[in-house]
């Protein structure tokens, strides 16, 4: 957990800041995807669980993060430079909300955020499947299950017919010209 080290707000209450100590020895989920640092089916599976429940757990407590992607979970990293499948840390937390009541559609963007962000050759379609079990902590995906998952996926779809129009707006006419843009395969849920 990071450790928090400043807050504060205004006194509208309108906006509010948190300022935790450094998170040392850790790598970007969207990074070790990239590097292909998750290495065996045991780690892929472990960090699955761990995120999913993550993740089950922050829309439980009734938060939204509205900005769910791989890049901004961090995998802790031993010692030893391994991965800690088991720790895992959510950073640029500016856009969190928490809401009494948390609409379907508030999670499902979480979601799609983290299934667009996770197009990697090393994330399969099953994988997909098997963090979708874990999250809803299911051996077998009901109807209304399966039915959010293609509500996932169809978000998923929307993030990417929205790419073009944001890389207008900055101007930006390819991929090349992008800072540290990635190639990433294509296979939704």
């Amino acid at each position: 957990m990071p450790i928090p080290v400043a807050w504060g707000y205004s006194k509208a209450g309108v906006s509010s800041f948190i300022i935790t100590a450094e998170l040392e020895n850790n790598i970007p989920l969207d990074v070790a995807l990239q590097e292909s640092k998750i290495t065996d089916i045991r780690m892929k599976t472990a960090l699955i669980k761990t995120i999913a429940f993550f993740a089950r757990s922050l829309h439980t407590a009734g938060y939204c993060h509205k900005d769910f992607y791989t890049g901004h979970i961090l995998i802790k990293k031993d010692g030893e430079n391994k991965l800690c499948t088991n720790t895992v840390f959510l950073i640029d937390l500016q856009r969190i909300q928490h809401l009494k009541l948390i609409k379907r559609r508030w999670f499902v963007k979480d979601l799609a955020q983290l299934n667009f962000s996770a197009q990697f050759p090393t994330v399969s379609v099953r994988d997909k499947i098997a963090f979708l079990h874990e999250y809803f902590s299911v051996s077998k995906l009901t109807a209304a299950q399966r039915k959010c998952m293609k509500k996932i996926d169809l978000k998923t779809q929307k993030i990417y017919a929205h790419i073009p129009k944001v890389l207008r707006r900055k101007n930006i006419h390819s991929w090349d010209e992008i800072p540290h843009a990635e190639e990433k395969v294509k296979h939704s849920v």
